[in-house]
């Protein structure tokens, strides 16, 4: 039987619950915030080092049959480049044990000049003998803090870490060869005058 005391008691259990309400939504966006504030400063740190971790960004993709028996495929990329930070470059099945179905998934790229850029995939994908499967991508720039509050900050700074690390010293032996190819055509291209 519904009272006045019943009453009562639900109106301060509802003020409770909406204090703490309000006092975890500010401290997800302390948190949110402070998780930006900090990927700024890793994207500040290695920026300097972006355009040697980024590769090509593909942005569709065809696989089409050219005979009843052979297959071909034809891809296309961004001008820009980028480190892949979350997500997969090219876009997941829905279903992969069906034989056809809808692609899916988006990628988040660090671009050089430290713009987030985000690819949403969309497609159809098949395999049935004959028939095409097309995917492409919608790009999006997003800012610090839609990357914070759509991906995993745990995951991406530690995805920017390894791609750096990875890349230091890699290129000594490259640099040494075209270091030394130089010498030789400028050894001939004296000879030459």
């Amino acid at each position: 039987m519904m009272t006045e005391e019943t009453i009562q008691g639900l109106s301060t259990l509802a003020a409770q619950v909406s204090a703490e309400h309000a006092a975890s939504l500010a401290a997800i966006a302390a948190r949110d915030a402070a998780e930006a504030k900090v990927l700024d400063a890793v994207v500040a740190a290695v920026r300097p080092a972006l355009r040697a971790v980024a590769s090509r960004i593909p942005t569709s993709g065809k696989h089409y049959w050219v005979t009843s028996t052979e297959t071909d495929e034809d891809a296309s990329y961004s001008d820009a480049h980028g480190l892949l930070v979350a997500g997969h470059s090219k876009p997941e099945r829905d279903h992969p044990r069906a034989n056809a179905g809808a692609f899916e998934g988006a990628a988040l790229y660090l671009l050089p000049d430290g713009t987030w850029l985000e690819l949403t995939f969309d497609g159809r994908w098949t395999k049935w003998q004959g028939a095409t499967t097309e995917w492409t991508s919608t790009p999006a720039t997003l800012t610090t803090a839609e990357v914070v509050d759509q991906y995993s900050f745990e995951s991406i700074v530690p995805r920017i870490q390894e791609a750096v690390t990875k890349a230091a010293g890699s290129r000594e032996k490259a640099t040494r060869a075209a270091l030394e190819r130089a010498e030789k055509l400028g050894a001939i291209a004296a000879l030459l005058k």
